[in-house]
């Protein structure tokens, strides 16, 4: 179909092949800032729980955080390591996407926001969609164009 060459597995010498590198995987080097910035990340009291605590460096997971955690990371936390990390094309729609939840769950909203909110996830979504592989597009994902509503 020709969709994503560079993405194509490359035959080295007739018996291995060669799989090209996603542009959203991180290495193992960049694994350990993204799980340092999060360890070291300094929170208010009651804004959620000790993420550090969550956070395990040495083995570069993240893990036994609570739903309100996640919810607070998407908003806040993870657009800083995103960015430091990730290239501008994948990085600018996770940001996004994080601030369509910030917006979205904001104790006041204004109905012209929520027609902006709508027509920007369809966006963020396209952009999405030239990242990563369909695979990744399940119904979760197509439920988000339906929040705004």
């Amino acid at each position: 179909m020709g969709i994503r060459k560079n993405l194509h597995p490359r035959e080295l010498d007739g018996s291995s092949v060669q799989f090209a590198k996603s542009c959203f995987s991180m290495n193992a080097h960049e694994k350990s800032i993204f799980c340092a910035i999060l360890k070291s990340a300094k929170l208010l009291d009651g804004i959620a729980s000790n993420i550090s605590k969550c956070v395990n460096a040495s083995e570069k997971k993240i893990s036994g955080y609570k739903s309100h955690d996640a919810h607070f990371m998407l908003h806040y936390l993870l657009q800083v390591p995103i960015r430091c990390i990730m290239l501008d094309v994948v990085a600018g729609p996770l940001i996004c996407l994080g601030s369509f939840f910030l917006s979205l769950c904001q104790k006041v909203i204004k109905v012209q926001d929520l027609d902006y909110l709508e027509a920007n996830i369809i966006e963020i979504l396209c952009q999405m969609e030239t990242i990563f592989p369909p695979s990744f597009f399940d119904i979760m994902l197509h439920l988000l164009i339906h929040l705004a509503n």
